[in-house]
């Protein structure tokens, strides 16, 4: 009997993720209204194409995005001109009072989609093709600039990084930001998670999942690049872990399965002297992570286990560790908007095929965008627009 396994994406998939949205352009906006500059923000085809260009944190388009603007504003500027940190980037362009212009948001990013991929952190992955001769084309005008790695070389940092702290701000409101942190918040708002979210999930649907991760049928988790608390087994952790994922679990009613976030990946990340980046998908480890998790109910081990097989299998090692968890036989089913998932669980399966697993996989992109579609397609994913009919299709396998 084949033991029947579904991994979802949150955001998108399970999640209509309005508050991430929502704090995404109130963030440009807010960032926008620094420069006194008269210029749109990008508009609503952006984060899917940035997303279907492996791009999928909020983390990571706000600065690209501010990039792009800063790029376009240093253009105008006679040669010479520095700033050493963003405070007197945006200070420069404030008072060189500029003319409203558009923004090639869309032009710039194409131009960026070979990078993103480079490094787990596309902000980073900026960074480092701006640095040396070899990619003239990549925001040609600030490269150079003294504040280029304050905006794009610490976007997960709290006390380095500005745009990091504004979404986090508007994300968590400000009395949930400043218990997370311990800081005073940037701006007094309230939480745009709670605001904005809400379930893509049929009540039936949920009703289906939860009953069938209670009695056995079913094994479920949540493979998500959301902020969390670290593995269900810690009971103390820093402030630097924030409960949205387990937020979403709870608004779709599926709070039972199991969960693979950024506060998980971040959790092995510290313990193993990595970075949660490095971790998360298209990484084969959150995958294995997610996948043993789903079948054993266990976390922690299940992030150390994967840590360790992943390792093993990209030294080419002989495997040490051992699958006596694993069933005979696995139908393995993940839902994705983005590549980056598909990615992640298809790796897994290479490399416990290797070891001699019995997998079937299936994936099943849940996309209407264009660009999302064609990048699902190509991976060989089924394409819905609903992920409802999608598990409902996944389940009569």
């Amino acid at each position: 009997m084949r033991s029947k396994v579904m991994l979802f994406d949150v955001d998108g998939v399970l999640v209509q993720a309005g508050g991430y949205w929502a704090a995404r352009e109130a963030s440009m906006k807010f960032f926008i209204d620094q420069l006194s500059w008269d210029i749109p923000a990008p508009d609503e085809e952006i984060p899917p194409l940035l997303e279907s260009y492996g791009v999928t944190s909020e983390w990571d388009m706000v600065p690209i995005s501010l990039a792009i603007i800063l790029d376009a504003a240093w253009k105008k500027f006679p040669e010479g001109v520095t700033a050493h940190t963003l405070e007197q980037a945006f200070k420069i362009v404030r008072e060189r009072k500029l003319p409203p212009q558009d923004i090639d948001y869309l032009g710039s990013i194409q131009r960026f989609r070979p990078f993103f991929m480079l490094t787990s952190v596309p902000s980073e992955a900026l960074l480092e093709a701006c640095k040396g001769d070899s990619n003239p084309e990549v925001l040609p005008n600030i490269r150079n600039q003294p504040f280029m790695k304050e905006l794009l070389g610490y976007t997960r940092d709290i006390d380095q990084s500005i745009t990091f702290r504004i979404f986090q701000n508007i994300v968590l409101g400000a009395e949930a930001f400043a218990a997370t942190y311990h800081r005073s918040p940037e701006i007094q708002i309230e939480s745009f998670l709670e605001k904005y979210d809400h379930s893509l999930l049929q009540p039936e649907v949920s009703a289906i999942l939860k009953n069938g991760i209670v009695h056995g049928n079913l094994f479920v988790g949540a493979l998500t690049a959301r902020p969390s608390l670290p593995p269900k087994e810690i009971r103390s952790f820093n402030h630097n872990y924030t409960p949205e994922a387990e937020m979403a679990l709870k608004m779709i009613g599926v709070e039972e399965m199991a969960l693979m976030s950024f506060g998980r990946m971040n959790y092995l990340a510290e313990e193993k002297g990595d970075q949660a980046d490095h971790l998360l998908k298209p990484s084969p480890v959150q995958a294995l992570a997610a996948l043993r998790a789903a079948l054993t109910g266990e976390e922690l081990a299940s992030l150390e286990w994967a840590y360790e097989l992943a390792g093993q299998a990209q030294a080419g090692q002989k495997l040490t560790i051992s699958l006596d968890w694993l069933p005979e036989n696995i139908e393995l089913h993940v839902f994705e908007d983005s590549a980056t998932g598909i990615l992640s669980v298809k790796r897994a399966v290479d490399i416990l095929g290797n070891y001699g697993a019995q997998i079937e996989w299936h994936a099943w992109g849940i996309a209407s965008h264009t660009e999302k579609v064609t990048v699902l397609r190509g991976l060989g994913a089924q394409i819905f627009t609903d992920v409802n009919p999608a598990i409902r299709a996944a389940l009569s396998y």
